[in-house]
């Protein structure tokens, strides 16, 4: 949960696991007092949802377009297909 000064991190079962602070528009994540251990900081997007968002969450069919005439330099080859909604987006509609 972001808030304008501070972030909470929640585990799936609700309880706060970690606090940051927000410093010159980042939030910083304070790793040292932990109270367990972490094995890995990873998000569960795949390649072609990371390129969506990293695209400012363009229409599907351009994302495809912009990849099959390889418009875009360093974009990987990934077929994008509408397999959930992404929140955002639905959000801002």
């Amino acid at each position: 949960m972001f808030e304008p000064n501070n972030c909470l991190i929640y585990d799936a079962h609700g309880s706060i696991v970690m606090k940051g602070k927000r410093v010159n528009n980042i939030y910083l994540l304070d790793l040292h007092h932990v109270s367990f251990s972490i094995h890995c900081l990873l998000t569960k997007e795949d390649d072609t949802w990371l390129w969506y968002m990293r695209l400012c969450h363009i229409h599907m069919q351009h994302f495809n377009r912009l990849n099959r005439k390889q418009l875009v330099e360093g974009l990987p080859k990934l077929k994008f297909e509408k397999d959930r909604v992404c929140e955002a987006c639905q959000k801002g509609k």
